[in-house]
């Protein structure tokens, strides 16, 4: 019996837990009808990041679409041995890896990533979110991951204000018919059409519209037209200090 060799690196991920050596096969080598119906499960609210059957802590374990992923990999494999070499990586430069059978290097490595990326906050009333620059600010439907790996910090009915140049715009051209026309619809449309038929990620635009629903507003300083941003439900600001300074005003303790 031959080994088979995987080598991928971990960080949380927003609806598969972690990137992490299991998710080469199924988003990797499978059909896209097998990738459509795993992407499928981000409608789950149980498939968030930082959580995998794999995960050392049992109560982090309940994770869907990980789950199938994992189930995909084992019916590929038939029982063959998997080792991974996982690194973890930041500012082009490793700074962590392991070598091992599958899970446990898996194990090891996404309790590595929590100390590295995992805070413990209280929510606010009021967050600034931005992407870090560029490439992760190159378009609206790349920044969005910057909101969906720090929405919780944030209460229901508080304000974002959102900081990406998107100087690309929306986002490719092939992601319009499943992004941004979904975004732009009313949002009870948005829901009934996605959970209708899933469409390769059509989450996206179902989870954005989620947040911006439990928010008072979401202000976005960017490069994008204002009637786009208004189009997706979202305010437009040309000046984030002055949205600030608003919140200043309104509560001087606020943080």
């Amino acid at each position: 019996t031959k080994n088979i060799l995987v080598i991928g690196s971990v960080e949380p991920h927003y609806f598969a837990g972690y990137s992490n050596p299991v998710k080469n096969f199924v988003p990797g080598i499978c059909d896209y009808e097998t990738a459509r119906g795993n992407h499928s499960l981000t409608l789950d609210a149980a498939s968030g990041y930082c959580s995998h059957p794999y995960h050392p802590d049992p109560a982090r374990q309940n994770q869907p679409l990980a789950a199938d992923q994992v189930e995909a990999m084992e019916q590929i494999v038939q029982g063959r041995p998997v080792d991974a070499l996982t690194t973890i990586s930041s500012h082009r430069a490793i700074q962590w890896a392991a070598f091992g059978p599958i899970r446990e290097v898996c194990a090891k490595a996404f309790a590595q990533a929590d100390q590295f990326n995992l805070h413990l906050i209280n929510p606010v009333e009021r967050l600034i979110v931005s992407p870090g620059g560029h490439p992760n600010d190159m378009d609206l439907y790349i920044a969005q991951r910057a909101l969906e790996l720090t929405e919780q910090a944030v209460i229901d009915g508080g304000e974002i204000l959102f900081c990406s140049a998107c100087r690309h715009g929306i986002g490719p051209a092939n992601s319009m018919n499943h992004f941004w026309n979904l975004l732009t619809l009313p949002f009870d449309q948005i829901y009934e059409a996605v959970q209708g038929q899933y469409k390769m990620f059509s989450h996206k635009p179902y989870r954005f519209a989620k947040l911006i629903q439990r928010l008072r507003k979401l202000w976005v300083y960017s490069e994008l037209a204002d009637d786009q941003i208004l189009s997706a439900h979202m305010q437009p600001t040309h000046h984030p200090q002055q949205v600030v300074d608003t919140w200043i005003q309104d509560n001087p303790q606020v943080r």
